[in-house]
């Protein structure tokens, strides 16, 4: 999931000039592209990763037989 700002960006769909704006940024902003990027890659180990994936899925179905 993203969250604007803290792993990637939102813009609202047919919003060129705030997507122009973003873009403006990440291209002007070298740190903020690599602290985007890691916090992005960080997102997608921590909740879609095959382990915690299949963690959640496996509490989801314990819950329910419980």
């Amino acid at each position: 999931m993203i969250h604007s700002g803290e792993n990637g960006y939102l813009v609202a769909a047919g919003d060129t000039q705030a997507m122009i704006e973003t873009l403006s940024e990440l291209l002007q902003n070298k740190e903020r592209r690599t602290n985007l990027s890691q916090q992005a890659r960080e997102t997608i180990k921590k909740n879609y990763a095959l382990t915690p994936y299949m963690t959640s899925w496996h509490k989801i179905y314990k819950k329910q037989l419980d």
